[in-house]
């Protein structure tokens, strides 16, 4: 799993967001809001967006376009670098399950 934290002003709040991939659930953006302890503002590529009735629009559309650009590759996570030359762990993989074509 690959986590990254950053922090953003939205409306005038800092917002803390939560971005990476996870093997169970995909790619995910969580996006915090000051009051509150639970994401107000959620997608991953398993069960999608879950928006709070607290949500605003504009904390819905950082986030949507936070999932566009992870997706566009623009903002990376750890699940785009699997090369064997840049990953210890597919580097190892590759050495231990050599595969022919498209695996």
């Amino acid at each position: 799993m690959s986590r990254y934290e950053k922090d953003q002003t939205i409306n005038g709040l800092t917002h803390r967001i939560a971005y990476g991939h996870d093997h169970a659930i995909g790619y995910f953006v969580q996006i915090y809001s000051p009051p509150y302890d639970e994401p107000v503002v959620e997608y991953d590529d398993l069960f999608g967006w879950q928006v709070s009735q607290r949500a605003t629009s504009k904390q819905h559309e950082v986030a949507s376009q936070l999932v566009k650009d992870i997706k566009a590759e623009t903002v990376f996570t750890e699940r785009m670098d699997r090369d064997p030359e840049n990953h210890l762990g597919a580097r190892i993989a590759a050495a231990l399950m050599p595969t022919k074509g498209n695996a």
